[in-house]
Order: C-alpha cells, then structure tokens, then sequence
C-alpha cells in the first residue's frame, strides 16, 4: 500500500522557511549542519531573499560544496571572489543557470584569485 504525502508542512520546512524570508536578521548561519544550510540556500534563492549581504551567512572555510544553481541578477564578480575567498576548501560550485558565467570564466576567476 502506498503511503500518501501530506499536504501539511513539517515543523523543520516551516522553521526553513521561515529563516529564509528573515536573512538580514541573522549574523551567521554558516555553524548549522550542511544539509539544512542546503535547503535553506535553496529556499532563500527560491524566496528571492538571496543578495550578495544574505550570501555570507552561508559561507565558511570549510565549505566544500555550494549550489547556487538558479537564475539571479544578484551573482556578479564581488558575489564570486567572495564565496572564493571565504571558501578556500571549494571544490564544487554548482551555476548551471546563472546567466553571464561560463564554466570557462568561472575557471578563469577561481585560477586568478
């Protein structure tokens, strides 16, 4: 027997969402578990909460992975040399719909910086 989804959101997307609508009360987010900062970045971009000020809560040196796959005026070069500078153990940035970067200029920045 299948089990049906709810329609009724759980207690930790209400609390996500929630976050995500409030960034610019927050200081540092970058100390909570990857997974929940993952789907709180998610949520953010989806809210349009997302700005180059809201992006440092994520960041941390030990950041290793970060998808900011999504379409955004707010991606620009300080947005990219800071998430390279304050992230010194990145090894996968995910922009696959980030209008304005290639693959090859995202390479170019991460060699130059």
């Amino acid at each position: 027997m299948e089990q049906k989804k709810s329609k009724v959101a759980s207690l930790l997307s209400i609390c996500i969402t929630y976050v995500a609508l409030s960034l610019r009360t927050y200081k540092e987010l970058s100390l909570l578990p990857t997974c929940l900062l993952s789907r709180l970045l998610q949520k953010s971009i989806h809210h349009k909460q997302l700005t180059n000020e809201t992006l440092r809560l994520f960041l941390a040196p030990d950041l290793t992975s970060l998808n900011l796959d999504f379409t955004g005026p707010f991606l620009n070069d300080e947005a990219l040399e800071m998430v390279i500078s304050c992230c010194p153990g990145l090894t996968d940035l995910d922009l696959k719909k980030n209008l304005g970067y290639t693959e090859t200029q995202l390479c170019l920045s991460l060699i130059h910086i």
